[in-house]
């Protein structure tokens, strides 16, 4: 069985817009990360904690920082699953949804059935914020675990969370299962037909991040491409709505830029095909010293290493955690000159 589902969850925001992008994804083979390796991991810790089985996490590679942002989820997961208004509840349970997205399926963090609804928590790591309003990821987890339990439970509100503990994004929202099953039956279903069918039209947009066609789709390239409609508030320079626009579009440029060297790379050492105006070139790597060089520099009266570099304080924080770093180094810690930084605001697209 396939780990992941063609009309995956953790997709749902591509292909229930770019309906052809699941089928044109398909047999290609994803790009490993650390920020996907470090959410893989925090997952499987948080997990494991969940199902106390501590000895299992003793044996995993984690940091402080890691460590202490799965115990605080544990614990705010901990006060729904054990909570006295729990009917029931699952860790990590396998969910289907196949019945509005042909063979969907997926695996919700945690679920848990109390008197005031159901509650779907999905835990994000990265720091990249995540809303939880029309969020279809969670919308599928609620719906898939309603085909799961619905028959034995009258559930009327769902209450979907996002738990991110590393920009202290803990937020939720409400929809009645009757908002659902109209959302899955008039938006999903059409939707997830189309994308498992390879139809319908190509749609760039925002969702072409993680796409494992972004860098060689044409729509992606044509969007990206096409010239900026400018008004003449300001003959000469960007202003208001035009500078934020323009701003969105250089975000988008730079992440395909590197897709689109991938891709052109990948066509040319591996595909055997050519790029008009374009060769790869080699060169020569990283010189090191070895063990005999250091020595001969050292009998000659030249020191071979540099001095030592002090750890910044956030690398500290990740290794002995932020609780212990702020009591050893109280009152040890000056701030240099203030750092500005442009940045978009939460829950803009």
């Amino acid at each position: 069985m396939n780990k992941h589902a063609l009309l995956s969850a953790s997709s749902a925001h591509r292909w229930l817009v770019c309906t052809p992008s699941a089928r044109l994804c398909e047999g290609i083979k994803g790009e490993s990360s650390v920020a996907a390796e470090e959410g893989t991991l925090a997952h499987t810790v948080a997990e494991l904690k969940l199902l106390k089985q501590f000895d299992k996490v003793e044996k995993l590679r984690i940091d402080k920082e890691m460590d202490e942002h799965t115990d605080n989820y544990v614990q705010w997961a901990r006060e729904l699953i054990d909570s006295k208004k729990t009917k029931a509840h699952g860790i990590e349970s396998r969910i289907s949804y196949t019945d509005f997205a042909p063979g969907g399926f997926g695996t919700c963090d945690l679920w848990a059935l109390q008197d005031n609804g159901l509650h779907i928590a999905d835990l994000k790591y990265g720091r990249t914020y995540v809303e939880t309003s029309d969020n279809p990821q969670l919308l599928l987890y609620a719906l898939g675990v309603c085909e799961k339990i619905g028959h034995l439970y009258d559930i009327k509100t769902i209450h979907m969370h996002i738990y991110q503990p590393r920009i202290n994004n803990i937020k939720t929202s409400v929809i009645t299962s009757t908002d659902l099953y109209k959302w899955a039956t008039d938006v999903l279903r059409p939707q997830a037909e189309k994308a498992y069918r390879g139809i319908g039209d190509i749609v760039p947009g925002s969702h072409c991040k993680y796409c494992k066609m972004a860098g060689k789709c044409k729509a992606q390239a044509r969007r990206l491409l096409e010239l900026m409609p400018y008004t003449d508030k300001d003959l000469h320079t960007l202003q208001g709505d035009e500078l934020r626009d323009a701003l969105d579009k250089a975000a988008e440029l730079a992440l395909w830029a590197d897709k689109l060297k991938a891709y052109a790379k990948t066509q040319l050492e591996f595909e055997g095909k050519e790029v008009p105006g374009y060769k790869l070139h080699k060169t020569a790597g990283r010189r090191y010293i070895t063990d005999e060089g250091t020595e001969r520099l050292e009998a000659a009266g030249v020191n071979p290493y540099e001095k030592p570099k002090l750890k910044s304080v956030s690398a500290i924080e990740k290794e002995i955690g932020k609780a212990e770093t702020s009591s050893i180094l109280d009152g040890c810690i000056e701030y240099g000159a203030e750092i500005t930084k442009l940045m978009k605001e939460k829950g803009e697209d």
